[in-house]
């Protein structure tokens, strides 16, 4: 795949998978979601880049060094105020690019639209993007006594 091309971040890497819970290990090294590759970090104690309060504060600032039509983005949010009724549209980060010939374009990253908490509950979807996996059905006849509803 040719036409999409990851980029390698071990540089601003300061995270490790125990970020993220005890849920199920999330997946760790080069990945297609969706058919297009990424790169995540290999290492498990420092293989995301996490921003807020105890993470990175400054922006990243990244050169992709060659024309591009598009950039996407592999994103989670790790807390929201939605779930305790908090706006949806909040405004959480803003990606900046800049052009060769100085022209800046603004993205806006806002909760419940391009990105969102993941809480795990059936239909909290961030309403613009797009999640890693294709939507999938559980075991028909096997699984959790306590999840029979759910099947």
């Amino acid at each position: 795949m040719d036409e999409y091309s990851p980029l390698d971040l071990p540089p601003y890497h300061n995270v490790g998978v125990l970020l993220l819970g005890n849920a199920a290990p999330p997946p760790i090294g080069a990945r297609q979601f969706r058919g297009l590759p990424f790169l995540i970090g290999e290492d498990p104690e420092r293989c995301f880049v996490a921003f807020g309060e105890e993470w990175r504060q400054e922006p990243l600032t990244l050169s992709i060094g060659r024309e591009v039509r598009s950039v996407i983005v592999a994103h989670r949010l790790l807390e929201s105020r939605i779930l305790d009724g908090g706006p949806i549209g909040e405004p959480i980060t803003e990606y900046v690019f800049r052009y060769c010939d100085g022209e800046e374009v603004r993205a806006s990253v806002r909760d419940g639209f391009e990105i969102r908490f993941v809480s795990g509950v059936w239909g909290e979807n961030a309403f613009s993007a797009v999640y890693s996996q294709g939507a999938g059905l559980p075991p028909r006849h096997q699984g959790a006594f306590e999840d029979v509803g759910a099947r």
